[in-house]
């Protein structure tokens, strides 16, 4: 396993350097919190082994004390769970309803809200799609999430932004950046699921994740399983 040994960050080739598993960088001066793995369940609640690298985190791990605040980047594998909600007549990019519903990670839209990055991406589910931009609770500014396709598929993998790192802004520069909270919506995780997509999702929904991995998943279960990290424990 070629990450074993860089479990907590390293260069894996020229060019090409492994974050770690969980965690919070600094890199060319912007503060990146990043995710690795997937979400499965049974692992979800086990303890980590810190010995050797697992596709799956946990949730010790995930909600480790962590200086998220003034994050300009979130990076994740997994789209945040539920980020449909904001749709409220039927889900988007026309796929079936079944397969929305299953779309995504309990902990990475818990993280998503709680972080308030100014940009969160994320892949696995080999699809271009930036969602509309929205307000966060605490944060003046907002946050865009872009997902992104397989690098060499059909899918659009690339995303280019222009970043101004927030430690460099001052406090009056960030004020007046701000967008008046009734100008945007609130995070897509927090909206109330629309009557669309209150059904279970079927256990034949595909995860990206799986083929990624190479491993047999478990489909995702009903959200109690991850002791409230679905719905975000914020205001």
């Amino acid at each position: 396993e070629p990450l074993t040994p860089i479990l907590h960050g390293g260069d894996l080739c020229p060019n090409l350097t492994f974050l770690g598993r969980v965690g919070v960088a600094t890199c060319v001066g912007l503060r990146v919190a990043f995710v690795s793995g997937v979400f499965d369940p049974p692992a979800y609640q086990n303890a980590l082994d810190d010995t050797k690298y697992s596709p799956f985190y946990t949730k010790s791990e995930v909600f480790q004390p962590l200086d998220f605040f003034n994050l300009d980047l979130l990076i994740t594998a997994e789209w945040g769970r539920e980020f449909f909600r904001c749709y409220t007549q039927e889900p988007p990019f026309g796929l079936e309803k079944d397969q929305v519903v299953a779309m995504g990670s309990p902990a990475v839209a818990s993280l998503a809200t709680m972080m308030e990055p100014r940009y969160h991406f994320a892949g696995t589910e080999d699809r271009y799609f930036a969602l509309a931009p929205y307000r966060n609770q605490r944060g003046a500014h907002i946050t865009r999430f872009v997902g992104l396709g397989k690098l060499g598929g059909k899918q659009r993998s690339v995303h280019a932004v222009g970043i101004v790192p927030l430690a460099s802004k001052s406090a009056d520069e960030i004020k007046a950046e701000a967008v008046p909270p009734e100008t945007l919506p609130k995070p897509p995780y927090l909206f109330p699921t629309p009557s669309w997509a209150q059904w279970k999702p079927s256990a034949t929904a595909a995860t990206a994740s799986a083929a990624l991995y190479g491993q047999k998943r478990k489909e995702p279960t009903e959200p109690d399983d991850t002791e409230g990290a679905r719905r975000p424990n914020v205001p």
